[in-house]
């Protein structure tokens, strides 16, 4: 039996035998269509390159580009001698450092507006200020609603024989407890 050489037509034991041989980083948490094209990727003959794809060093960093004919691509987009150009997989996983450029080619770490990275002291004490100065007036504002609603009611009156401003005080009566016998 000859042996496979499509990653489509491996299991996925095979795939990551395949890719733990390739050094495949994440290689255990792929499932096996992730699998499959990690290693049609990742070797050296590259089944998933077409025979209208061709490699070519880039002139500013030295990676290499594959420029592929995108004539049997069926998209509304493509037209029928497009050529895309990307960037081999091994040099774009290789590359792994981060841009120091932004969207608009400016250097990332510049200076902003006001000469800093956050805000100056002035601003933060102008934020708090104002925040604890909402807040004390949020408070005052509701001690005042509170004395003005807890009035008592003017039209009610007391009708308890002792609410009266004459009434003698009178002695309450002793409270007899049952005491319990213990032996």
């Amino acid at each position: 039996m000859a042996p496979k050489t499509n990653p489509e037509d491996l299991t996925v034991a095979e795939l990551r035998k395949r890719a733990a041989k390739l050094e495949i980083p994440g290689r255990s948490g792929m499932n096996k269509s992730e699998l499959a094209a990690a290693v049609a990727d990742a070797e050296p003959t590259g089944s998933k390159r077409s025979a209208a794809s061709e490699q070519q060093k880039d002139n500013n960093g030295g990676s290499t580009l594959i420029r592929e004919d995108a004539g049997k691509i069926s998209a509304p987009s493509i037209g029928p001698h497009t050529v895309i150009e990307r960037e081999a997989p091994e040099d774009r996983l290789a590359r792994g450092e981060q841009s120091q450029v932004d969207a608009m080619g400016h250097d990332k770490r510049r200076q902003v507006m006001g000469k800093s990275y956050g805000p100056s002291l002035a601003r933060q004490a102008l934020v708090y200020g104002a925040f604890f100065a909402v807040v004390i007036v949020l408070f005052i504002g509701a001690s005042i609603a509170v004395k003005e609603l807890d009035k008592p009611d003017p039209s009610r009156t007391d009708t308890a024989p002792w609410a009266a401003t004459d009434a003698p005080p009178v002695e309450p009566a002793p409270i007899d407890f049952p005491r319990s016998v213990t032996p």
